[in-house]
């Protein structure tokens, strides 16, 4: 028996942690921009060879990194460019000639990733504290009646299983439907 020079595409959902569709559609991706990267045959089954999986390893980092699934392809082959990593962590791209590199602009790939590497360092803003009893203050003043899982949200809780009950100083009593769930009186005490 021969031996196989590749990776079973099979194999890539493991590899990679996604559904089978999502493989197709990084291979998709690639052949898109270049038709001679797709898989090969052996026998019933397809395999990837080595260039193809190191450029769908490279582009599995980069959708990790935030970039789609087209952005990353397209940077993956970038004809001669090479991603750098940047003081803080910016890529830059940069092309080789004769020892010298030339840096080029910045492509909408890298402008989104360093945009979600920005956000995710944003400080996100601290959630109101008293939110709960303006939103069950309001339900009562207005006497409007929630369903089971709106109130369940508001409350912060999975489930309610009391025909009545009270919290936060406001009491809760089934009254009625709201479709196919119980709808809930809202009283101050």
């Amino acid at each position: 028996m021969a031996e196989i020079d590749g990776v079973p595409v099979a194999s890539l959902t493991t590899r990679y942690r996604v559904a089978r569709s999502q493989v197709y559609n990084r291979l998709d991706a690639l052949k898109r921009r270049n038709p001679a990267l797709i898989p090969y045959k052996q026998g019933r089954k397809s395999f990837v060879g080595q260039q193809l999986l190191s450029y769908l390893d490279r582009m599995a980092d980069l959708i990790n990194g935030g970039l789609t699934t087209d952005q990353a392809a397209e940077q993956v082959l970038g004809e001669s460019e090479t991603v750098l990593s940047a003081p803080q962590d910016s890529p830059v791209r940069q092309v080789e000639t004769q020892d010298t590199f030339i840096p080029l602009p910045p492509t909408q790939a890298d402008i989104m990733a360093i945009l979600a590497a920005i956000a995710r360092q944003q400080p996100k803003e601290p959630e109101d504290p008293l939110r709960i009893f303006r939103q069950l203050q309001e339900l009562a003043d207005h006497d409007w009646r929630p369903s089971t899982s709106q109130l369940a949200e508001i409350l912060g809780v999975k489930s309610i299983s009391e025909a009545q009950f009270e919290r936060y100083g406001f009491r809760f009593t089934r009254a009625g439907k709201n479709g196919p769930e119980f709808a809930w009186k809202v009283e101050k005490l």
